[in-house]
């Protein structure tokens, strides 16, 4: 049998951030796609490299392994908090943070 993951991504675009989840099987994709205007802050625990990704697939082979997500907690400006868990390395998600933070002048609160 061969299974196919799909895939994670984060786009910046001028005026919103889009994190998406590509599954194989559509029902199981996911898409947030967030206006800067409506982004108060955003906290990033970024725990997932890419050779932490590799190093964690090869070993849930053998032994049982924890999955290793990288999470964002965005606070929109209404009080509402999203929790937004993917598998986008580090690196990808620190430099769309760095262009998000351009684009909007440092009006949104970001910490990592």
């Amino acid at each position: 049998m061969i299974l196919i993951s799909g895939y994670n991504k984060v786009t910046v675009y001028n005026d919103r951030i889009e994190f998406k989840v590509q599954h194989t099987i559509n029902k199981l994709s996911k898409l947030w796609l967030l206006q800067f205007k409506e982004i108060q802050s955003i906290d990033a625990n970024l725990q997932l490299t890419k050779r932490g990704f590799l190093l964690s697939e090869i070993l849930s082979d053998y032994l049982p392994v924890s999955p290793i997500w990288n999470t964002l907690t965005i606070t929109l400006k209404n009080g509402e908090k999203k929790v937004i868990n993917t598998k986008v390395y580090k690196k990808d998600i620190i430099r769309a943070l760095e262009i998000l933070k351009k684009l909007t002048k440092g009006d949104i609160i970001i910490s990592n």
